[in-house]
């Protein structure tokens, strides 16, 4: 009777390292998303005639995902000390090798760079991207008060590409 219980635990302790070893060949691949783009915010004259300032940035970042993986990406910019864009990115494989895209952009606008004070909003629309296809958004907003004209842009690709 020991033997047999002896015999069985070998048996199940050879194959136990084994087991999950081995995936699908998709699974093993990373997908990539790379996004390019530029963020530009305008800092309208101030109430008291206070002048504009106009900054702009670029930005290029790859994500490598596996499957179910969620990933973020935010890039900001500051004109006139008191206008900020701030452009947020998400990316999620999902499980037919695609990744879904949405992202949004905020205007904050205050006494600095740093309030909290959001004066508007645009949401991109949440798109599918297949491996090898890109995709490019344009999104702005802008502050509506009436002394108050800044604005944010934001136009970005995301290219999806699958990695060995």
């Amino acid at each position: 009777m020991k033997l047999g219980r002896i015999a069985a635990a070998a048996v199940i302790s050879i194959s136990i390292p084994f087991v999950g070893a081995a995936q699908p060949a998709e699974a093993a691949n990373k997908h990539t998303a790379r996004l390019q783009g530029t963020i530009n915010v305008y800092e309208c004259c101030g109430f008291l005639g206070a002048a504009s300032d106009t900054q702009e940035r670029e930005f290029d970042r790859t994500l490598r995902l596996a499957h179910g993986e969620h990933k973020w990406f935010k890039e900001t910019e500051c004109a006139g000390g008191e206008a900020r864009g701030e452009l947020t990115v998400n990316v999620r494989m999902v499980s037919d090798e695609t990744l879904q895209v949405w992202s949004v952009l905020n205007l904050w606008e205050g006494g600095s760079c740093g309030s909290l004070d959001r004066d508007g909003y645009q949401s991109g629309a949440t798109r599918l991207l297949p491996s090898g296809t890109a995709q490019t958004w344009v999104l702005s907003a802008a502050n509506d008060e009436w002394h108050s004209a800044d604005t944010t842009k934001a136009w970005f690709s995301v290219t999806h590409k699958v990695a060995p």
